[in-house]
């Protein structure tokens, strides 16, 4: 069961809730799903609700079609109802990186490999709030000392989706545009990418890697969906997808059960 979230036409809360990772699961009729049994929806559902307490859900029309007696769970009423003139577009689905088509962070994996003393440790100055998110990864990837193949090999251990290269070809032949938006680097996810045959855009900090002085990232100024504590802001995509699209999904967070 994959959570992926789908057919959102607006942002209902506070734009902040698409980066905290708000929507928890989604259906769409590309993705076939079971109901019932261990890896079925309703199982990861119940699993969700006892660790969290809640969760959000978000169909897409037409999701659901192959369960027996079940018709469309949710139907989104057509542009011109909701007051717009614009002609439905291809759907796009806007995509996280690491632990989402990853199963771990890459930053996670850095910060073991060459660890900071507690009391330097960027993530945990990040998280006190003392510095921006950039700012923590941008310092964690300097303190890389190795060889490119060594960390390219430190990459691949993040473990890509094995399915993710299928699912988006899946996609992209129903007409589907894949976006991927991370506040992470794009050296090491456009070289998994690449590695997996996928060509989607990518929206994410730029970096270099040198061998001296590690994995240099720097922020994305002229770009029209510029964060200056994260240097990528997934809310800007999202809109940008929202005025081009009046079906776009989310997808955020490793498959529940793998």
């Amino acid at each position: 069961m994959t959570n992926t979230i789908a057919d959102v036409h607006e942002l209902t809360e506070e734009d902040r809730t698409c980066e905290r990772g708000i929507l928890n699961f989604t259906l769409i009729p590309e993705v076939p799903f079971k109901l019932e049994g261990k890896n079925g929806f309703l199982a990861a559902l119940k699993d969700r609700i006892q660790k969290r307490r809640h969760a959000v859900i978000v169909v897409a029309e037409g999701a659901g079609q192959a369960i027996p007696s079940a018709g469309p769970l949710y139907r989104r009423r057509p542009a011109k109802q909701r007051g717009s003139s614009r002609p439905l577009i291809m759907p796009i689905l806007i995509s996280d990186f690491d632990g989402t088509i990853t199963r771990y962070d890459f930053f996670e994996r850095v910060r073991k490999r060459w660890p900071f003393p507690p009391q330097d440790d960027p993530w945990e100055k990040f998280v006190s709030g003392e510095i921006t998110h950039f700012q923590a990864l941008a310092e964690i990837f300097a303190s890389i000392r190795a060889t490119e193949a060594e960390l390219l090999e430190l990459a691949a251990s993040t473990e890509l989706d094995a399915s993710f290269a299928k699912s988006v070809r899946a996609l992209q032949d129903r007409g589907w545009e894949i976006v991927i938006a991370s506040a992470g680097c794009d050296w090491y996810i456009k070289f998994l990418l690449k590695k997996a045959g996928v060509s989607v855009p990518v929206y994410a900090n730029p970096g270099t890697f040198d061998q001296e002085s590690g994995l240099e990232m720097s922020l994305p100024e002229p770009s029209p969906f510029f964060s200056p504590t994260k240097g990528v802001s997934k809310v800007a995509i999202v809109r940008d997808a929202l005025n081009r699209s009046d079906c776009v999904g989310l997808r955020r967070g490793w498959p529940t059960g793998s």
